[in-house]
């Protein structure tokens, strides 16, 4: 099915020029265009509010019309389902958007919980994202099959789901932004999967609109993660104009945000070399964990949450707490300072904490096979003072292996350094 738009693209996306912001130009110019553009959708209905309320905060349920598109069948408009929670009280409040991962819906336990914690938040179900029979209230050809149109580059990349999803990532962050009670300046966001992807790219998008994102497992270089093989599929022309378009990375350079990602050394979908190619683009302050021996999950110290219902990881809280709200202490960050084994055969890294630090280590392991399959091991590091830490490589891996430090702190919260090749072994090589 092939959808046109019915309108000009500034009319199709239902939006004005008030409230638009300038961005460096980029070679993207349909997301640039509809990133300087985006307002507030003009055309919202507020749903009935749900039965049961919890105390101390405002709920709203709305669905804001997106754009229309032209479908074999005629004109379908795509319409959008939010879920806002506000905090009572006249604020200013630091405001989130909250944006769920591939086969998920708006998520509306994850927004009440951080109204409950003084956040206005907003979470929209996301076009080509989004579980279709599970985004009851959305509407649009997109809702046709799971995935539909999130590779469809043809006649342009406005046709693309993924495309479509941004749009909505724009759109839901101009109502966030427009709340009365929200303080533009201290706006966040957070996402896991797909979602993280929406976050990183959003990130990148929106610039100093942004002050700080956390990202779970999504990162860019598609070219680098499982995405590959469904890019393989399109034609190279294809492929060139999705990748330069729609690829999370090729917006990184313009994030202005303190931007953190929780990685899973073995994920399934996001390979390390991806998370870290992304991470290497990002000008602004940036911090990391890598979950070891984890696929597509947050099993770290500071990661899944007792109550998994109202986060994806434990820190995201006092990421946001810090950095939106000026509350408690940063995370930790590590920096590696001796990246190649020296004839003791040690590594060394610094730790800046402002916590007690509970747990420093490396994990080490082989490059053999696909990262999904890989053995991750634990060496503890033996304290030097100032921060600065050591630990010794096993001698069957100085030639060939990878390494990476992992620091836990007594809230908990864990960070890392970045993955360090050791030998001959190559981050960069996709297996």
């Amino acid at each position: 099915m092939i959808l046109r738009h019915t309108l000009p693209f500034a009319c199709l996306l239902g939006l004005t020029t008030s409230f638009a912001f300038a961005i460096p130009a980029l070679a993207h110019p349909q997301l640039t265009e509809a990133a300087a553009r985006t307002t507030a959708p003009e055309k919202i209905v507020e749903l009935d509010p749900p039965a049961e309320i919890p105390q101390g905060i405002r709920v709203k349920r709305l669905r804001f019309e997106l754009r229309s598109v032209e479908t074999p069948e005629g004109p379908v408009a795509t319409e959008i389902y939010a879920f806002l929670a506000i905090p009572e009280g006249k604020g200013p409040f630091p405001g989130i958007l909250v944006l769920h991962g591939g086969g998920g819906h708006a998520e509306e336990a994850k927004a009440i919980g951080w109204a409950q914690r003084g956040y206005v938040a907003i979470a929209p179900d996301l076009p080509g994202i989004a579980k279709p029979e599970a985004a009851a209230e959305s509407r649009g050809a997109w809702k046709a099959s799971y995935a539909f149109g999130r590779w469809r580059v043809q006649p342009d990349v406005t046709n693309d789901a993924i495309f479509e999803a941004v749009l909505t990532g724009l759109s839901a962050f101009k109502i966030l932004q427009t709340q009365p009670e929200v303080d533009r300046s201290r706006l966040g966001i957070v996402g896991i999967s797909w979602g993280g992807y929406m976050t990183t790219i959003l990130t990148g998008l929106l610039g100093d609109q942004v002050a700080a994102s956390f990202s779970v497992f999504g990162s860019g270089h598609y070219d680098k993660a499982t995405f590959a093989s469904a890019l393989n599929k399109l034609s190279e022309a294809d492929r060139k104009t999705w990748m330069e378009n729609l690829d999370a990375a090729r917006y990184a350079p313009n994030m202005k945000a303190t931007y953190f990602v929780a990685a899973a050394a073995n994920d399934s979908f996001f390979f390390p070399p991806a998370v870290q190619a992304t991470l290497n683009d990002i000008p602004s302050a940036k911090n990391l964990v890598f979950a070891p021996n984890a696929d597509h999950k947050t099993s770290f110290p500071g990661g899944r949450p007792q109550g998994v219902e109202t986060n994806w990881a434990a820190q995201e809280v006092d990421f946001f707490n810090y950095l939106l709200k000026g509350e408690g202490q940063p995370l930790p960050t590590v920096k590696v300072t001796q990246p190649t084994p020296d004839e003791r055969r040690a590594v060394r890294f610094h730790v800046d904490s402002k916590t007690l630090l509970k747990d420093v280590s490396i994990q080490i392991t082989n490059s053999e096979g696909p990262w999904k399959g890989r053995k991750w091991e634990k060496i503890p590091a033996t304290d030097l003072g100032d921060g600065n830490y050591e630990a010794f490589i096993p001698e069957p891996l100085l030639t060939d292996g990878f390494w990476y430090a992992l620091v836990t702190d007594d809230r908990p919260t864990s960070v890392s350094s970045l993955i360090t090749p050791l030998g001959t072994a190559d981050l960069n090589r996709v297996p």
